[in-house]
């Protein structure tokens, strides 16, 4: 039997992230920036590979500032191309 995967299709993820990105007011849900949707990065709050799911309570809208320095292990290569590209310093702190 194939093991089911968690992701969801690209099209099916396009409808998702839409949604999150217009109920999040196409705002960053923790600094406030104004995005647009080309702009915005949807993040699980609950990482798939830790049990979380593609449900809406689950995401949420960020900038890539705001997501690339969340404190998670997966998040280093996102976090040191936005150092490379100057959008952060690499000296903000790390939150969750």
């Amino acid at each position: 039997m194939a093991k089911k995967s968690n992701r969801l299709s690209r099209k099916r993820w396009r409808e998702q992230r839409r949604r999150v990105w217009l109920r999040d007011d196409c705002k960053c849900a923790r600094c406030g920036k104004e995005l647009l949707l080309s702009q915005a990065h949807i993040d699980h709050i609950k990482p798939i590979s830790e049990g979380g799911r593609n449900y809406m309570g689950n995401l949420r809208t960020l900038c890539i500032q705001c997501h690339s320095t969340r404190a998670e292990k997966s998040h280093y290569r996102l976090w040191l191309k936005c150092v490379k590209q100057g959008l952060i310093t690499g000296d903000e702190e790390l939150w969750t």
